[in-house]
């Protein structure tokens, strides 16, 4: 069930950074269907711009299986994409989809069947991400992550940081957007409260914010003068826009014209795809 909850969390938490203040993310959501009048559980909503649609819902299920997902899966989630009245469906799995079940959602309207895995998913901490990260006892390592898990955190070990013997340390995180100081309160209060509520003591390590990369969109990219040549500095961005704001402010530190930076750009970058895509 961990392993659920971080596939989930994660999936959300890309989601949120990648439409970032046009829509809205929630988690665990429940809807009367339509046909059914049954109460309907959504892994994740999102709700507003979405994929350059306004006032638009997409609806993601969630599977951290260890087969494929076969067609009739896909069946399924399509009835309840019909049933809630979600303009959009994402399914998501940790295996990949058997050859009909991928012929199935290629051929529906408005759905998308991708693949991420948790180790990807593991990789992802785009700007605007709030971490903390808290000593803990061993023998309460796993109903700490469980707890912080089941309230839309995700969890990972952190070896970096100094601890005793009989302690590991978790790392815990989320994305609320452009964080700030505010945000960073928020996420330490509110897992407070939760293991609070367990009798799970924690002592914080360490806390911050992401403030730029994180994603594995993001490429280092050599700088380069008007002819070409190689300035030996790199920028970290996943996009053209994300250049332009890092080569205005280096040529700002170094006071150079802003007209003689740029950088190289490989044939494969920007990177493309769900989560590839530049904000």
């Amino acid at each position: 069930m961990s392993d659920f909850r971080e596939y989930e969390n994660g999936v959300a938490d890309i989601l949120s950074f990648v439409v970032g203040e046009a829509a809205t993310v929630e988690r665990d959501v429940h809807l009367l269907g339509r046909r059914s009048a049954a109460s309907r559980q959504i892994d994740i909503l999102v709700r507003g711009r979405i994929f350059g649609l306004d006032n638009a819902s997409l609806a993601v299920d969630c599977k951290c299986w260890k087969a494929k997902v076969d067609v009739a899966d896909v069946g399924t989630f399509l009835d309840l994409l019909e049933d809630v009245g979600a303009d959009l469906g994402l399914l998501m799995t940790t295996k990949g989809y058997s050859a009909a079940a991928k012929e199935r959602a290629r051929q529906a309207r408005g759905v998308r069947a991708e693949v991420v895995t948790l180790d990807e998913l593991r990789q992802w901490s785009p700007r605007g991400t709030v971490h903390a990260s808290y000593r803990v006892q061993i023998e309460k390592e796993q109903a700490v992550a469980r707890r912080l898990r089941s309230v839309g955190f995700r969890v990972r070990s952190d070896a970096t940081l100094e601890h005793s013997a009989s302690e590991v340390v978790l790392e815990v995180f989320r994305h609320y957007g452009e964080s700030s100081g505010d945000e960073q309160r928020r996420l330490m209060e509110d897992a407070a409260c939760v293991l609070a509520e367990d009798g799970l003591p924690v002592i914080v390590a360490a806390h911050g914010v992401s403030i730029g990369g994180g994603t594995p969109a993001h490429r280092w990219l050599e700088v380069v003068g008007t002819e070409g040549q190689r300035l030996g500095l790199k920028v970290l961005a996943d996009s053209d826009a994300e250049v332009q704001r890092q080569l205005d402010e280096l040529a700002l530190n170094l006071r150079l014209p802003r007209d003689v930076l740029d950088v190289d750009r490989p044939d494969d970058w920007p990177v493309r795809g769900l989560f590839g895509l530049p904000r």
